[in-house]
């Protein structure tokens, strides 16, 4: 069985030099199996606990 892992993602678009992020929860490090999601390209991942990933959740939803 795969253990989970929780990532906030920065994202950056190349074009416009915005950047934004996202919260993922993956059985691998989006850094290492992805480089562009939604045609942003994938800049910075931090592993989250699953605490932390709760509450940025909770913040995101406000």
């Amino acid at each position: 069985m795969m253990d989970i892992k929780y990532y906030r993602v920065e994202l950056i678009d190349d074009a416009t030099d915005k950047d934004s992020h996202m919260l993922i929860a993956a059985t691998e490090n989006p850094k290492t199996s992805l480089k562009f999601i939604n045609g942003l390209r994938v800049f910075w991942v931090v592993e989250l606990s699953y605490e932390q990933y709760v509450e940025k959740s909770r913040e995101l939803a406000k």
